[in-house]
């Protein structure tokens, strides 16, 4: 299976989308040859086009060029990567949990939508209708946001400390950088709306571990391991946590 995306100045997103469906499925410059197994998506003059072809069978789809952004309408990538998405949801049966989504952080994004204002229901459609994210996804994405909400509310507040704690993937070493894995603990305190570091002693670091601790101890305990996949250690803390 190849992927071939013509007519766009990247394509990433379309990229990326087909391989929530064929994961190692290589992108090609040059056009698949005919019978290969294929996913195509192309921007034509005054349409949009896709096509998969999977062991002697294909199916197409098409749709017209969208209104501009300008005018309410959506960018010609993402139109493009929705209605490949769309075709290879049909094709292969198989919904991805996130949908569309990639690349992202869901609870940043719920934080972002209602710090600008959105209401819950515009929120609602912008996960479940336009990126395709299952109720289950999106349910605990909401969740984590409400749990992290309180917290980040005194973020900008005198006297406050942002503790970032970076918890590794990688189950062996590094070859980007040779390291092993290990979490990193980097402290930051607010100075007139923005972030300077501050030196922490090892009774902070402890003092700071001791509360991830606890936190995946309470996950844990709430049968929620995929939740915390997902939370993201981005919170102000108040000069009295590390006195």
């Amino acid at each position: 299976m190849k992927i071939y995306i013509t007519g766009l100045p990247s394509g990433y997103e379309v990229e990326h989308l087909v391989r929530l469906f064929y994961p190692m499925a290589p992108l090609t410059l040059t056009p698949p040859e005919e019978g290969e197994d294929c996913v195509w998506a192309e921007k034509k003059e005054d349409s949009l086009y896709a096509m998969v072809r999977e062991q002697g069978q294909s199916r197409d789809a098409a749709a017209p060029l969208p209104r501009p952004v300008e005018a309410g309408g959506e960018t010609v990538e993402f139109t493009l990567a929705s209605l490949t998405y769309d075709l290879l949801r049909d094709w292969t049966g198989i919904r991805p949990p996130w949908g569309k989504m990639t690349g992202v952080r869901p609870v940043r994004l719920i934080h972002d939508k209602r710090a600008a204002g959105w209401t819950e229901a515009e929120i609602d459609h912008f996960f479940l209708d336009r990126f395709d994210c299952s109720q289950q996804k999106y349910q605990m994405a909401k969740a984590i946001a409400d749990l992290q909400e309180p917290i980040l509310k005194v973020g900008n507040e005198p006297g406050t400390y942002s503790l970032y704690i970076g918890i590794p993937f990688c189950p062996s070493r590094c070859r980007k950088n040779g390291n092993f894995p290990t979490a990193a603990v980097q402290l930051h305190k607010t100075v007139n709306g923005t972030h300077q570091p501050v030196p922490i002693s090892f009774r902070q670091i402890f003092t700071a571990a001791k509360y991830c601790r606890d936190v995946h101890e309470f996950f844990r305990l709430q049968q929620s391991a995929s939740l915390l996949n997902c939370l993201q250690y981005d919170a102000p803390f108040s000069n009295r946590f590390f006195g």
